[in-house]
């Protein structure tokens, strides 16, 4: 499922951001889709202002693995700071978030090739790759929330 295909199934599940299952996740619904939404935003913002590299990228194991396997295991990360969501919001702030997504998404063709984001545990990514980082990401987030409401 493309990245802009994910970010409207986040929004069909905004009117369940209360939802909890304790067994599947510490957080609700709610908290999974922010979190998405703004990593999509942040990591392509990152992108937007990155300084260009014609240089090859390396690729560690773990980067390798990642993208191979496209998935994330669950429970063993902690979301940064910067991209944990706020303390409380409501539906409008996720339906917002939600559309700043689908814009700063669109604007992705425009950004150069060589354009890099550098995460923290899978490393240097160009654009092409961080776009499909953050649809394995997004679709770790949605696969919580399908257990949560299961």
């Amino acid at each position: 499922m493309a990245v802009e295909e994910q970010i409207k199934r986040l929004s069909s599940l905004i009117s369940e951001m209360e939802k909890r299952n304790e067994a599947v996740s510490k957080v609700k619904v709610g908290w999974h889709i922010y979190h998405a939404l703004l990593v999509i935003v942040k990591v392509v913002r990152t992108l937007e202002k990155s300084e260009l590299s014609k240089k090859p990228l390396d690729t560690s194991m773990f980067q390798r693995m990642f993208f191979l396997l496209k998935m994330i295991p669950r429970g063993k990360a902690i979301a940064p700071k910067a991209v944990r969501p706020p303390e409380s919001f409501k539906e409008e702030d996720l339906n917002s978030l939600a559309d700043i997504a689908l814009s700063v998404l669109s604007g992705v063709p425009e950004i150069s090739a060589l354009a890099q984001f550098n995460h923290p545990r899978v490393g240097m990514l160009n654009r092409d790759k961080t776009v499909k980082f953050l649809g394995i990401h997004t679709a770790h987030h949605l696969k919580i929330i399908d257990d949560i409401l299961a």
